[in-house]
């Protein structure tokens, strides 16, 4: 164990935060999940895994935006720690430990724990946006391990952001999909015009200031996740609608769908001045 350099006098301290989630399935299924290229680009972004110590993780999150870390540490199916410098030549490393832990009577908790060695209080919101992030993915996770686990995947993301508050994006939007009144568990149709249409049941909704989300798995005309979430950064509302398609056609369908799907999203924006461009 090494000892970290003081900041203005201070020794560093571990600066830590952890988020879990109850699966289904084997141990050896969540560890595909989270620990496998091919699995974690089922229910997060595209990414590649170099499964060994030494190895490379790498995360690619939209264009310009990458993630990659070092493992230092790799005990299939249980176990794996990895180390990232990415945020900057002043930030002290990330590390993340995963874990897999077996539950009684079956599924798995999935774990993901971060730390930061430093005595440096500017570095916390790193921290609090990764336990504030992670949630909403590992719900994604939860559906891809209960009804999809281990099938082919293609993800159609998309981002835009719109000079309008939040409440007033989402609004909108929901109105547009037809899930301003769907709660959990309904069966919902999301047939917007210009875009391909949707079908599947809502499978979970946030409602909060400034924040809105709803996950809706599919099941026509292909199985899949659609999701939606709405939030306030920089003094904009950021719009991040993710559509995983599960299943050997995955891929075609992805391809066909991400032209249109981008085209209403553009369309549907709400200008500064609420006027609404036509659908």
């Amino acid at each position: 164990m090494g000892c970290a350099a003081p900041h203005n006098g201070r020794m560093a301290e571990r600066r830590t935060t952890q988020v879990e989630i109850e699966v289904a399935g084997t141990p050896e299924q969540a560890w595909r999940a989270i620990a496998t290229g091919p699995g974690v680009s089922s229910w997060f972004y595209p990414t590649k895994i170099d499964g060994r110590v030494g190895g490379s993780l790498l995360c690619l999150m939209g264009p310009g935006m990458e993630a990659r870390a070092t493992i230092e540490e790799w005990a299939p199916p249980h176990r794996f720690k990895a180390q990232s410098s990415d945020f900057g030549p002043e930030a002290p490393p990330l590390e993340s430990e995963w874990t897999v832990e077996p539950r009684d009577g079956g599924g798995c908790i999935v774990r993901v724990a971060h730390a930061m060695e430093t005595a440096d209080a500017r570095w916390d919101p790193i921290l609090a946006d990764l336990r504030e992030g992670w949630p909403g993915f590992f719900r994604v996770l939860r559906i891809y391990l209960e009804h999809f686990a281990d099938q082919p995947v293609a993800l159609l993301p998309l981002f835009t952001a719109v000079a309008v508050p939040e409440p007033d994006a989402w609004r909108h939007l929901s109105g547009s999909l037809g899930l301003s009144d769907a709660g959990v568990g309904d069966t919902v149709r999301m047939a917007p015009a210009g875009a391909p249409e949707l079908v599947g049941v809502v499978e979970h909704l946030t409602a909060q200031p400034n924040w809105h989300e709803v996950l809706v798995r599919l099941a026509d005309p292909a199985p899949g996740v659609f999701s939606l979430a709405m939030y306030m950064m920089g003094g904009k509302t950021q719009v991040t609608l993710n559509v995983f398609f599960y299943g050997e056609s995955a891929p075609e369908r992805a391809a066909t769908y991400e032209p249109m799907w981008r085209a209403w999203l553009e369309r549907r924006r709400v200008e500064p001045d609420g006027v609404e461009p036509d659908a």
